[in-house]
């Protein structure tokens, strides 16, 4: 919850997607990810929809958004070594 009491939902766009997006309180989608991980690189693409572009919240919202992708991938990835240890 933001401090004018603006609320953002955090959601991850189908099961088996990489794709994940924040979305205002009724449901609509103001700015996805789409992360692209290679064996030496991490990489992806932003989208911003609507008035995001407008909004103060959009420089905060892109760097949480990415900062929790890369503590998903990270988690990934330790689950996998797990595996194989």
């Amino acid at each position: 919850k933001m401090r004018d009491g603006a609320r953002f939902r955090w959601e991850r766009l189908g099961f088996w997607s990489r794709r994940f997006a924040f979305s205002d309180e009724v449901g609509v989608e103001l700015v996805a990810f789409e992360p692209t991980f290679g064996l030496l690189r991490r990489t992806g693409a932003v989208e911003t929809h609507g008035e995001i572009g407008k909004m103060p919240e959009l420089g905060l919202l892109v760097t949480l958004g990415w900062y929790v992708i890369m503590l998903i991938a990270a988690d990934d990835e330790a689950a996998g070594a797990a595996v194989f240890c």
